[in-house]
């Protein structure tokens, strides 16, 4: 079964290639503009939106008879290219993003599934980082560093106190976050990370360091973000051998190819390649696309074997439970 290419009501499944949708939010920096080939990026470019199916940023189809298309718009057409493990999804469940820190992230937590969609009408928000660059000396909180009651921790929020109690972590390219809903958390100055997410834009903001934006403090969300807090340490996540994080919303592996690479993508998830270094080509069956740093790339469920060739450092994520 192995070397089956799917065709699917006649049709040969597709190499997309994607163009992103950029935030210029004002922590941001020029890192993704002038390491990672986003030309059409900003000046100041905090996140590029990889792979997005949210109201708040869709990202395009870049080439081919899908060209200047929303990637939305391409899979409520063809939702076979999903798979099985989206269920009745019609578009993508998951988020991939490259961020930029030029500046230090406000204090922030996310809300689980079911808090989101009572308060906010929406999906929670399960999360990863893998970091990819890094500044001397950077670093970023992470959980707390002891258990504390919602009162203290809401003072914190209040007094400005909060950054003794958050658990501070110097970082390293190759570092991995997994981030469950109610874990406190930021990133801090310096970093260049990819974070692999829900489908979700819900973030409350909970300590942003006493800073303006057009005069005025940034808009806190303290009673929601206290009230859905896990206030201990984060948990350790052991994903499978051979992967760097898997949950039931998605599974992420790093890859680096010398060569030559060979991948499956089967019926139950589609992949989507982020390349955060080199370059090289993909093919499946008969269609190629040339692959660069920053480059992502949506491989459709049931497209079968397809292989790279090429000297790159790739993440490769879909939806489902790593085994």
């Amino acid at each position: 079964m192995r070397n089956v290419v799917y065709r699917i009501k006649g049709k040969i499944l597709k190499l997309l290639k994607l163009s992103p949708i950029y935030k210029a939010y004002p922590w941001g920096g020029v890192k993704l503009k002038e390491r990672f080939g986003k030309s059409n990026a900003p000046e100041i470019c905090a996140e590029s939106w990889e792979l997005a199916c949210h109201p708040d940023g869709e990202c395009l189809v870049s080439g081919g008879e899908y060209d200047g298309r929303t990637l939305s718009s391409v899979l409520m057409g063809n939702q076979w290219m999903l798979g099985s493990n989206c269920g009745d999804s019609v578009v993508s469940p998951i988020m991939i993003k490259l961020i930029d820190a030029r500046e230090d992230l406000s204090v922030q937590v996310h809300p689980d599934d079911e808090y989101a969609f009572i308060n906010e009408g929406q999906l929670g928000k399960t999360e990863m980082w893998y970091v990819i660059e890094r500044d001397e000396g950077a670093h970023l909180y992470y959980g707390l560093n002891r258990k504390v009651n919602r009162e203290d921790f809401a003072t914190s929020l209040k007094d400005g106190s909060v950054l003794g109690l958050l658990n501070k972590v110097p970082v390293n390219p190759g570092d991995v976050f997994f981030i469950d809903p109610g874990t406190v958390h930021a990133i801090g100055k310096g970093i260049v990370l990819a974070e692999i997410q829900q489908n979700s834009n819900v973030t409350y903001r909970l300590y942003d360091y006493g800073r303006l934006e057009n005069g005025a403090p940034r808009t806190l969300h303290i009673e929601k973000g206290t009230a859905c807090a896990t206030l201990q340490p984060a948990r350790p996540h052991c994903p499978p051998e051979g992967f760097i994080g898997s949950c039931e919303y998605f599974s992420v592996m790093t890859r680096i190819v010398s060569d030559n690479y060979s991948g499956f993508a089967s019926g139950d998830s589609f992949h989507i390649l982020l390349i955060i270094e080199g370059g090289g080509e993909v093919r499946c069956e008969s269609e190629r696309c040339f692959l660069a740093k920053g480059d992502s790339i949506f491989i459709p469920a049931g497209a079968g074997d397809y292989s790279i060739k090429g000297n790159l450092e790739m993440l490769v994520s879909f939806v489902g439970i790593a085994e």
